[in-house]
């Protein structure tokens, strides 16, 4: 774990707290991270209020005693724990309850096709009226196509550590995405997952 790090004016790395920290000391670690922050932070000067710019101004051995000194403070008051047992966390299991059946891919291209589009993101055509089968037949015939499709599996579908669960990463060039395109993509997840999907800051 390291602390106060940051880009932008003053790009640095963050310093060495631990070099292996157990799950179950996280919260406490954090917690004694902000206390330190909003104690000791700038609130006169919004843009220089940053964790990199206070260990810059107190240096790093007495911001790491005000980290020691809140950290035992929290740990002494009995500390934060985890909902659970980190050394034996929960084991997430299948959906029992029965699963919509997917859109088709003709409404799904019907859907895209509706879909208003404005800014400078990049808008991909849509084709029409293909059914399944002859997407299929499409692919199969045609090794680009089919080696695309390929290609993304593989860069973007992961297995996970369950048996029989993947993650598909879907990448939204410029952060433009639609409203028809996340309502599909609820379809989707309910229909072939639990329904969960989970944004990142790498869009």
């Amino acid at each position: 774990m390291t602390a106060g790090g940051g880009t932008a004016i003053d790009c640095r790395s963050g310093q060495l707290l631990f070099a292996f920290l157990p799950a179950g000391d996280i919260l406490n670690v954090a917690e004694a991270i902000l206390r330190v922050f909003h104690r000791l932070g700038d609130r006169v000067h919004r843009q220089r209020n940053r964790m990199k710019f206070l260990i810059k101004a107190l240096g790093w051995d007495r911001w790491r005693a005000e980290f020691e000194s809140e950290l035992a403070e929290i740990r002494a008051a009995g500390g934060t724990r985890l909902p659970f047992d980190p050394d034996r966390p929960p084991v997430e299991h299948a959906p029992d309850w029965p699963r919509t059946p997917p859109p088709s891919i003709e409404d799904i291209a019907r859907r895209a096709a509706s879909a208003k589009l404005g800014g400078p993101g990049l808008h991909p055509s849509t084709t029409l009226g293909a059914s399944p089968s002859t997407v299929l037949r499409g692919l199969s015939s045609n090794r680009l196509a089919l080696s695309e499709v390929e290609g993304w599996l593989e860069t973007n579908v992961r297995a996970q550590k369950q048996d029989g669960y993947v993650t598909a990463t879907v990448t939204v060039p410029l952060g433009d995405v639609t409203s028809v395109q996340l309502r599909t993509l609820a379809d989707l997840a309910l229909a072939y997952g639990d329904g969960t999907v989970r944004f990142t800051h790498e869009q």
